[in-house]
């Protein structure tokens, strides 16, 4: 299930959470979805990373190129809560993803 949307910290979190909930393996296109300000946008993407545990995050061109059947190398959690971040190095961390 691909998700992308507006108000990261509260529609596509409710959504990501209700599709894990219910067993399907959610991808966030992070940047196809949007919040008041980067910077909440950014932590709320980094948050639900933590939750995705047999999904992923990509951006709109891996998304695209998995929508066409080809493979990709996506960002997925390597274990429990991975990221540590601040308001200082979120960015940077979001967009290793």
């Amino acid at each position: 299930m691909m998700v992308a949307g507006v108000w990261t910290e509260a529609c596509i979190a409710a959504t990501v959470r209700d599709a894990l909930a219910l067993g399907f393996r959610v991808l966030v296109v992070k940047d196809a979805c949007a919040s008041g300000t980067e910077a909440m946008h950014q932590t709320a993407i980094l948050n639900l990373a933590n939750r995705l545990y047999g999904g992923a995050v990509v951006a709109t061109p891996d998304a695209i190129r998995l929508m066409d059947g080809q493979t990709i190398d996506a960002w997925q959690v390597q274990g429990s809560v991975p990221l540590r971040f601040t308001y200082t190095t979120a960015a940077a961390l979001y967009e290793a993803m």
